[in-house]
Order: structure tokens, then sequence, then C-alpha cells
């Protein structure tokens, strides 16, 4: 066993020993070695100690190396555990492709594919490489990439990911990327990395270790000579060779050494498992101490999906303004520019061709259009050129205040149109910056868009520091500045202008679908454009860093204790004294147990969880299952169940929702909302018309009200003024007169939202109250956010944040009644599936 088993602590032991930096295998080793050792003299030279200390430990030189090995063996299970993020990422690669040649299709391994060639993808194989779909729309399944649960839509000219699964039919892609380059190679490079990297806490234990060892070769030693010094004659050698090799064997360096890297490698793994990619695995404990939020707002606070809402001609046509701007466009990666070059293609606009193209961040783009020059940007990339833009602020000052960006096309140094694009703000960025602020963090907005542009977009979320009309070095110096003062920073862009900002910033996060220079320059990639997963990785960050510091405690807490009790400290005092067996199973335990404790990190639960899509399966037809479709609709499954088996397409519920699919399921949705019992069969499924259960247009009015008062609530605040009661108006009398019938009343009573008794005259902070119930009623505001919203203890944040949920929960409300409308509930010629 000794020098079987307990070989390989030799062969890395004593060659660290004899470099002058003893490690673990260099204690385990002296320390069996010390047992075996002094054995075997017994054994054969006994006459050489006294006869009383003739006791043999060949079986505590055994169990050291069986329990060490042992525990080693348990230790490498549970850090098996804690990389099995990379091990479903190289899952998800494909070893084949079938490549389109003009001889046929062939199936080859990944390695023979090379950019450029065309490759089949049938249904339910996994991409093997990014590309361009080519030839057929594609449903892809990018939960494993992205972390979104349903089906993406990728049509003709789009990119797509390896990794990601093929739900529909066979299309054909050609490749871009492949190998190392591919999505997926770089991925689980990334996460690799992370694991691999240190922390600045590790450090301090790297520091602690490397003199640790030889102060434990000291104690050991010291112990030796203590006892040997000290104790009776006749248990001197005994008591001294047992504590001194338990204490070799109970040092546990690995503990400290593990404390760290355990704990990334399941926090690495669990950021990839819900879209967080973490770089550099240094900003898992950077982002624990962020004090500033700062976003870029074009694909990072809105859905990056700018669109043409207008274009106003001054000089010449449609159709040469926006041929020319598109034809540059092509050339650049900034959204704004794909706006241009999808209205281009919406007007079937074609033969414009773009040559000597200079494209500036956050300065516009230039380049020579069918032998024009040509210059397409904001104010700024007009100056440049030395183009007056001052004749059109006017145009550009009314779209801002609109919320709405205005971009100059100029031809030969004169301005010929301005294109007003429009951009949604995404479902979640209010509640972020809501919650951001609730945790003491700064949210701020720096972006390149005109000024007012950037305010009516701040106004909306609720941020009161944003800064519009920054070029890439001015948001570098907002951001350096911040920083001069003492706070920690978090950036969030997605272009090539915001790469020197996430390269300056504490933190720097770069939306996955971004620019490869802002990814670059990032330590953390969001795998899905949503500014709530930046409350997500804050949250693993702290869960991280509370992990490690329990397991850096339990580690030096550890061998503070144990150690003394090894060398017998505590024998004069309890005769307490640990075998070198003992001491071995208590080391093994000690490591696994910092191991058990990193994997307490799984499963982590991200505390933000994006809004239901509701917005984007409403009006992007995105390909959802009618069943999926259902669930974010709020249509009971019993419900949905009960309708389907009544139409005849229970069948169908896994297939893709139609637009008319769509629509049904929201006029399902309001029927349930109203509680108004749900006929069998649907009217639109009978042979006969009949007439519509719903008063759509009251329910659009109804909700338009609610926001109405609602979002005056948010920017007014509360009217509390009303006039005092008489003495003998009782709380029912008043009740009654707002609407609240005597059982809600009890229940506001119950609940503490009113104070007084029934038949008892209404005191002023009740009869305030009551006011505001009816307004809440109105507003449709729901009993849990009434009682946020009057709670006199409540902040104002957390009134807003009542507020914006609601406000958010009424618009999804309103654009399910409206999709409702598209569909006539007394059609009776059903969509298939």
């Amino acid at each position: 066993m000794q020098f079987g088993p307990g070989w390989r602590f030799y062969r890395h032991g004593v060659p660290a020993l004899w470099r002058g930096s003893p490690n673990m295998d260099s204690l385990v080793m002296l320390g069996s070695s010390a047992a075996w050792g002094y054995s075997t003299l017994i054994l054969f030279v006994p006459q050489l100690l006294p006869p009383n200390s003739h006791l043999l430990y060949f079986e505590s030189s055994s169990m050291i190396v069986t329990l060490i090995l042992f525990g080693r063996y348990l230790e490498a299970i549970a850090k098996g555990r804690t990389s099995s993020a990379i091990e479903k990422l190289l899952a998800m690669q494909a070893s084949t492709a079938l490549r389109i040649t003009p001889q046929g299709e062939e199936e080859v391994a990944i390695s023979e594919i090379n950019s450029g060639e065309r490759i089949r993808i049938r249904p339910g194989e996994r991409l093997p490489v990014d590309g361009v779909v080519e030839d057929a729309d594609a449903y892809l399944d990018q939960s494993m990439l992205t972390g979104e649960s349903l089906p993406v839509l990728r049509q003709r000219g789009e990119q797509v990911e390896s990794g990601s699964i093929n739900c529909g039919s066979s299309f054909t892609c050609r490749a871009t990327r492949v190998g190392e380059h591919s999505t997926l190679s770089r991925i689980i490079q990334i996460v690799q990395r992370a694991h691999a990297s240190k922390l600045p806490i590790q450090s301090l234990a790297d520091r602690i270790t490397r003199r640790f060892v030889p102060a434990i070769l000291l104690i050991a030693v010291g112990s030796l000579v203590t006892w040997l010094t000290l104790a009776p004659p006749n248990v001197a050698w005994m008591m001294g060779i047992v504590s001194a090799i338990s204490v070799l064997v109970i040092a546990c360096p690995c503990a400290m050494g593990l404390a760290t890297p355990t704990s990334v490698m399941v926090a690495s793994g669990e950021g990839s498992r819900i879209g967080l990619l973490f770089q550099r695995s240094t900003a898992l404990q950077q982002l624990e101490t962020i004090d500033y939020a700062i976003f870029d707002k074009t694909g990072t606070l809105t859905r990056g999906k700018p669109e043409l809402h207008r274009l106003i001609i001054y000089h010449g046509s449609e159709t040469a303004a926006l041929g020319a701007a598109a034809a540059l466009e092509r050339h650049s990666e900034h959204p704004l520019g794909r706006a241009l070059i999808n209205a281009a293609q919406a007007r079937n606009i074609n033969g414009f061709s773009a040559s000597e193209v200079v494209s500036t961040p956050g300065k516009g783009i230039a380049g020579t259009v069918n032998g024009q020059h040509v210059v397409v940007g904001g104010s700024g990339a007009m100056t440049t050129a030395q183009i007056d833009p001052q004749p059109f602020e006017q145009d550009v000052n009314n779209a801002a205040a609109q919320g709405l960006t205005a971009v100059f096309i100029a031809v030969e140094g004169r301005i010929v149109a301005l294109a007003i694009i429009g951009d949604r703000i995404l479902p979640t960025a209010a509640r972020t910056m809501v919650a951001l602020a609730q945790q003491g963090i700064t949210p701020m907005i720096l972006s390149g868009d005109h000024p007012t542009t950037v305010a009516a977009v701040a106004e909306k979320l609720g941020v009161s520091d944003a800064r519009g009309g920054l070029d890439p070095a001015q948001k570098h110096q907002a951001i350096d500045q911040l920083i001069a003062q003492g706070h920690r920073v978090v950036y969030a862009g997605d272009g090539i202008n915001d790469a020197p900002a996430l390269a300056s910033a504490t933190v720097g996060i770069a939306v996955g679908r971004g620019t490869d220079v802002a990814i670059d320059a990032a330590e953390i990639i969001l795998m899905h454009s949503d500014p709530g997963q930046l409350l997500n990785a804050i949250a693993l960050s702290r869960a991280t860093m509370r992990n490690i510091r329990q397991n850096l405690g339990w580690a030096f807490g550890y061998n503070v204790l144990c150690i003394p009790l090894a060398a017998g400290l505590y024998y004069s005092f309890f005769e307490w004294m640990l075998s070198p067996q003992a001491a071995a199973c208590v080391m093994a335990l000690s490591s696994l147990l910092v191991v058990l404790n990193a994997l307490r990190l799984r499963p982590f639960k991200p505390p933000f969880i994006g809004a239901p899509a509701v917005t984007e399966l409403l009006h992007d037809d995105a390909p959802y299952r009618i069943a999926d479709a259902a669930h974010m609709l709020a249509v009971p499954e019993a419900t949905l169940t009960a309708v389907a088996a009544q139409n005849g397409f229970d069948n169908a519920l896994q297939h893709f929702a139609s637009s008319a699919d769509i629509s049904r399921l929201c006029w399902l949705a309001l029927a349930v909302q109203e509680n108004i019992p749900v006929p069998q069969p649907l009217p639109w499924f009978s042979e006969t018309s009949s007439t519509p259960l719903l008063d759509l247009d009251a329910i659009e009015r109804r909700i338009s009200r609610a926001i109405t008062i609602t979002t005056r609530w948010l920017e007014n605040g509360f009217d509390e003024t009303t006039a005092a009661p008489s003495s003998d108006t009782s709380l029912k009398a008043l009740a009654a007169n707002a609407s609240v019938s005597s059982a809600m009343l009890d229940h506001y009573i119950a609940t503490g939202l009113l104070q007084g008794a029934p038949q008892q005259p209404a005191s002023a902070d009740d009869t305030r109250r009551l006011a505001l119930i009816r307004e809440a009623r109105l507003a449709d505001v729901s009993l849990e956010t009434t009682q946020t919203l009057f709670d006199a203890s409540a902040s104002e944040l957390n009134r807003r944040e009542a507020g914006l949920i609601h406000l958010e929960r009424l618009g999804a409300r309103r654009d399910i009644a409206r999709r409702a409308k598209d569909t006539d509930p007394s059609a009776h010629s059903p969509t298939t599936p």
C-alpha cells in the first residue's frame, strides 16, 4: 500500500520538497513515510527505542493513503459535476454535416467544412457551423445558447448559430464561421477560460498556501521535540511520533486551494445555463460592489430592430435617397442602418452599389454610390463632412421629442432627405431600472443618439441621468470620470462604438448579438438581449462571492482548530489526541466539504425573469406552439384542453400557431379574464355564425382609461385632497358610494387597508383611501398592487415599480384586445395549424 497506490505521493511530493516548495503530496508522503518508517524500525531493530515505545503503525500508514485517495476520488466526482456545463456544451457539437456539392449531397466530418460552402440542415439536427439561411425560413431551438425556451424564427439572409436545433423543415445555409470560430466553439472556449482564470481573492489564498506547508513542517517537528522533551519517557516517543504524523496528515492546503476555483467553475457553468457568459471570471468578484450601471440605448435598452417611420424628402426622390443610404449601410453593422436596408427591400429599391465605404463609429458612414459621394448619419456626421444641418434641425427636434431618431442622407454635399427611425423599448427595461435603484445602483444612459431622443427614452424608464450626442471617446471619458471618483461601473452595450466604454468600465457587458469588437472588449456576454440579465449577473456574483468566503472561512477555520488538536495541545486539558487514521479522514472530508459547498450554487435561480413576451408574440408573429402561446396569454391549461377537444384540434396543440390562431387565442384569453363562459364548440368553429360574446371596443376603452389613470399616478403622484366627511357619514355609506361591496369592505378592513368600523363615521384617512380605491378599481389595479400603492410605509421606488409592472400588464392586455379584433368570433372557417 505504501509503495503501490501511495507511490504517487512520492512521485509528486519528493520533487516539490526538493525544490523548496512542498505541497499537499509532500505532507502526505512525509506523514505516511514517518508511520511506515517508525514501524519498520521497531520491527527490525527494536533495541534502538525504549521498550514501551514498541508500537507498530503500519495500519496507520495504509489508512492514511487509503483515506486520502478515497477522499480525492469523491472530490473528483464532485468536481466533475462542477464542469458539467462544459460537458453539455461539448455534447451539442455535431460531428458530421451534409455538404451540398455540384455532384449532390455528401455527409462529411465538420472539420472538412469550409467557410462559404452550402450545407443542408435536416429536421431535428443540430447546426454544425454558423451560417446564413438561404432557401427557406428556419425555426430553431436555441435554448442551450440563449436560454430562450421557445423556438425562434430565422428568415432568409439571417445569421444562424452552431448548436441550435432545427425544429422545422429542412433548409440550407451557407457556412460563415467554422471550426474554432463558430459560436458554439467560442462559447466553450469562453467557459473554459473562465474556469481556468483566477479571481483577485484567490491571490490571498495562494499567498497563504505558499507559506502554509513550510509552517506545517515546523509545527510537526516542534510537536515531536516538545513531546520528547516534556512527556514521561515511557510515552514520549509514542506520543511524539503520533502527534507529528497527525499534524502532517491533517494539515490541508487543498481546502484553501479549492475554495475559489470550485465556486468559479460552478458559477460560470450556471451563468452559461441562463445565458450569461463570463469571458473573464474576475467579473464575478467585481460585479458584487458595482454602484453605477450605464447602458447604451439602441440595441441594449431597445429591441435593436429599428423601423423607418417616415422619410422626409428635401431634394430628389425617395427611391434615390433611400437606395443610396441602404447601399452604404450594407457595409455597416449599426441597427439604424438595418432599418434603412429593410425599408429599401420592402419598397423593392435595387440597382444601387457602394464603394470606398468609410464607417466612423459615432460619426456615420460615407462612400461612393453609383458615382456620387453619399454621407449618412446624424448632425455630427454632417458637420464632419462640412455640411450644414442647421436648416433641418426643427425636423430633428420634432422627431427627438417623440423618442425617434433622425438620420440625414446627403448626396454630393447637399442634404436630400431625413430618415425618421424608431425603436421599441424592451418590455423589461423599466423594471430593470427600478430594481437597480432599489439595490443602491444608479442607472445611467450614455448614447450617441440625439439628446432629446435619449431624454424621452430616459423619462419613460425613470432614469434621471441620461446623456445623448456622445461619441465613443466621450463615453469613455464619462466612465473614466466616475471611476476616478471612486465609483465601480458596469457598462452594457452592443456596438463598435461601445468598445472603448466596455474596455474602460470596471465590468463591460456585451449583448450576444452585438458586434465582434464589442464582445471581445467585454468581460460578460448576454446571450439574450434583456437588460434584466444584468440583475441576474449581479445576483450570481454576490452568491458566488458569499460561497467563496464560506469556503475560505471553513478552510482557514478548519486548520486553526485541527492542527493544535493533532499536535496534542489539548491533551493536557481534555486528554484529546487524534490518531493518524482520524487525521487522514478529517483531512479528506475538509476538501470534500469545500467542493460540496460550491455545488450549493446549483441550480442557480435567477431573481429576474423577464415579463412574458406577449408583445413579441402579438406583433412579430414569432413561431410559438399553440400550447406555449396559450400559456403566455394566461389561458388556463384546462380551458385550452377542453376547447381543443370540443373543437377537434387537440392533436395540434404542439404545432406552430398561425397568425389567426394567435388572434383566436387572444379572444379566448379575454373571455377568461372577463369571466365569460367559453361556449362549446367555439363560435368560429361552428357551421353557423353567432353573436360575439365580447364587446372588444368596450374592453379596449376600459384598458386605455386604466393606462391613463396609472400613468397620471406615476407622473403626478396621488391626489390625496378630499373633502372632510360629515360626522354622520359612515364608512359603509362611503364604501357604497365608491362602488365597494360589503364583502370587499370587510376584506379591506381585515387586511388593514381601511382602519375604521363599517357603522362608525369614516375618518379622513379612510375617506382618502376609499377615494383612491375607487380610482384603483377604474385602473384595474389588483388588491395586492393597491396595497403596495397606498401603503404609507412603502417607498416611492416600491410604488413606482408596482405602477410600472401594472402598466406593462395593461399594455399587454390592450395588445391582446386589439389583436383579438383581427378574428371575428362569428367566423366559421378555422385555420389549420
